[in-house]
């Protein structure tokens, strides 16, 4: 029996499949964090909506997202994610596909259930977060949880590596900031990490499932 009060939380995550999409980057960038690569944005727009739908946009990168989600013919929408006012109209038409980027991305439940209620009955909600470390990073599992406890089914994860390809070999393309930061290490005999990746995770609008 479930206490009304305080109804139960979502069991452990199902296994997901986990793809990995070469993306390649764009040119670096010359400060702060590079901006999520147009192939990828090309292709999760691709895979996950159909022309003329609506794509709603959240976080830093959402006019990027907007630009690209008009030249494959979907109606791009930009969430002002930070406001309180609830989603932004888009008429009668919910949004086909959602992709939020930092720092719109958080492990707050609220957030995930206002973009639960904004999409279709079969929609898609993709998270963005790139593959950072230390105790500000956003990993995957909490925002897995916050999704799922927002009604959201875990669907997918997808390791987009944000690197050249040269042979066999994956070559990362850093900003100044992360070289800067990477000689300061190097300097002090420490290990150097630079993101080659963006962790990408899929989930599926509340009670919809995927045909099997």
């Amino acid at each position: 029996m479930t206490n009304a009060a305080h109804p139960a939380m979502p069991g452990p995550p199902e296994p997901v499949p986990l793809s990995v999409w070469p993306c390649a980057p764009d040119p670096p960038a010359a400060r702060g964090t590079p901006p999520v690569p147009v192939l990828l944005l090309q292709r999760l727009i691709a895979v996950y909506s159909h022309p003329a739908t609506v794509v709603l946009a959240a976080g830093a990168d959402a006019s990027r997202i907007a630009d690209v989600a008009i030249d494959l013919g979907r109606r791009p929408v930009i969430d002002p994610a930070g406001h309180p006012r609830p989603f932004p109209a888009v008429g009668a038409t919910r949004a086909a596909l959602i992709i939020a980027t930092p720092p719109a991305v958080t492990c707050d439940p609220a957030r995930y259930t206002r973009w639960a209620r904004a999409l279709t009955p079969t929609g898609i909600l993709t998270v963005l977060t790139p593959a950072l470390h230390g105790t500000g990073a956003l990993l995957p599992g909490r925002v897995v949880t916050a999704a799922r406890a927002a009604g959201l089914a875990y669907l997918q994860h997808i390791i987009a590596m944000r690197a050249h390809l040269h042979g066999d070999h994956l070559v990362a393309a850093p900003t100044r900031d992360d070289l800067a930061q990477a000689a300061t290490a190097q300097a002090a005999g420490m290990p150097v990490h630079r993101t080659a990746h963006t962790d990408v995770l899929v989930f599926t609008a509340p009670d919809f499932e995927v045909p099997a």
